[in-house]
């Protein structure tokens, strides 16, 4: 079985709680607007896609 790579987190300044940084970088926004660009921007630049986990928050993960 292939394993998904977990490259990063995206998200708004105010949901820091709702993770914990264990070594994956996290990428902080200001808005909804900058937290959807640096998601794009960021999944583009290292070939990954970025989910949207409805909170707030973005990962970033290899298929």
């Amino acid at each position: 079985m292939e394993t998904k790579d977990l490259k990063a987190f995206v998200m708004k300044k105010e949901n820091k709680e709702k993770i914990e940084n264990g070594g994956t970088p996290v990428f902080y926004a200001s808005d909804d607007d900058e937290l959807e660009y640096i998601a794009m921007l960021m999944a583009r630049i290292t070939d990954t896609m970025a989910h949207d986990l409805g909170n707030g928050v973005y990962i970033l993960i290899n298929h």
